[in-house]
């Protein structure tokens, strides 16, 4: 197995892993592709993994820190209020109104106004998450790491944000293409590191770690580490982590050479059994063999 041809790209053009279709030898894979792969391969090809809240509120709280410029074009507030039609009087005197009542997004017109803003490519959400979501924003930018703040650090300019990157991986003769996205990246030869922020439920050392391994995390960060090496070097990567929640709480984690190794045995096994998915055209569900002896 073999990772070459990495190189920056830019990060304003479209993805590559969206351009086609799961299953297509020629689609860009990223780390959340590989994770799926490792779960559950025909459910990755389905696409049956739906987006959640947290994950919406982590993609809000990467634009207000990172790319703040971004967030008018990507959102919109939800309206506070919205004018129903009521029906006032009786017959022969019935008559219809329009009365300003607090939204409420199980009304049919409610369901309208959200339709038509997430038709025009933007995403409608809460007062409540947005004043969350800037209270968990000041939260990480405010917090000392090595005598500066993270928000000094994404101020300075030397940081990337938002860097991604693409490459191929050579496994069993098959070229897998892959690709990547970086939140913040200080990248130079032999001293280079990438920062990711995380939205997490608990950032205390002990659950991140117990959630990094659940969710794949030691993944991305082999995955990226490992592509960044091959054009500055030996890369470290490291964790924003802060809490979504009206007192955010904040915790700076850096992945280990353990970490690293075993992220980077599972995404490689991960690519190993994508490239036996597109050699065979089969990718199987659970137990493929048929039934497994459990002891519950």
């Amino acid at each position: 197995m073999k990772l070459h041809s990495v190189k920056l790209r830019d990060a304003s053009g479209e993805s590559h892993h969206t351009r086609l279709k799961r299953g297509d030898p020629a689609r860009y894979m990223s780390q959340s592709d590989l994770k799926r792969i490792i779960y559950n391969p025909y459910a990755w090809l389905m696409g049956s993994f739906k987006t959640s809240d947290a994950m919406r509120q982590g993609s809000l709280l990467d634009v207000l820190t990172l790319t703040p410029e971004d967030f008018e074009r990507l959102y919109a507030i939800q309206p506070e209020t919205y004018l129903k039609e009521v029906v006032k009087g009786k017959a022969p005197n019935k008559f219809t109104t329009k009365e300003l009542t607090k939204w409420n997004i199980n009304s049919n017109t409610c369901k309208g106004i959200k339709a038509e803003i997430e038709a025009s490519g933007k995403q409608i959400i809460s007062q409540d998450w947005l004043h969350t979501a800037y209270l968990a924003r000041d939260a990480i930018r405010q917090r000392m790491a090595g005598g500066v703040s993270v928000g000094e650090l994404i101020d300075s300019g030397k940081l990337t944000i938002q860097q991604s990157w693409e490459g191929i991986y050579t496994v069993d003769g098959l070229d897998i293409p892959v690709c990547g996205l970086m939140d913040a990246a200080y990248l130079a030869p032999d001293r280079s590191i990438i920062y990711d922020l995380k939205k997490v439920a608990d950032a205390s050392e002990r659950k991140f770690n117990f959630d990094g391994r659940s969710y794949g995390y030691d993944i991305q960060a082999a995955f990226y580490s490992d592509a960044m090496a091959e054009l500055y070097g030996p890369t470290r990567f490291g964790w924003w982590t802060v809490t979504f929640e009206k007192l955010p709480l904040t915790g700076l984690y850096s992945a280990s050479e353990k970490c690293i190794r075993e992220g980077r045995a599972k995404y490689e096994r991960a690519l190993a059994t994508y490239a036996k998915c597109i050699k065979d055209d089969h990718f199987p569900d659970f137990t493929p063999d048929g039934f497994v002896e459990i002891d519950m």
